[in-house]
């Protein structure tokens, strides 16, 4: 799940120009908000995306999820 949810959020981000809300990525997967905090959470403890507290859309994929990303590739 953790590679969908980062493939998502780089597609949002390349779509729209902006880091996804927790509610567009709840909208998309058919998920409750607190189930998406929930897997940002952990996505975020794994060091494959940054978040700054407080502040809207401020999904940002790390070096090490953009890494993740280009392995399941096959980048």
């Amino acid at each position: 799940m953790n590679e969908q949810l980062l493939e998502l959020i780089e597609t949002y981000i390349r779509s729209n120009g902006y880091p996804p809300s927790i509610r567009d990525l709840g909208g998309i997967l058919h998920l409750l908000p607190g189930s998406v905090a929930y897997r940002l959470g952990k996505l975020e403890q794994a060091g494959l995306i940054r978040r700054t507290p407080n502040v809207a859309r401020s999904v940002q994929i790390t070096h090490e999820g953009m890494a993740l990303l280009d392995a399941v590739r096959g980048l």
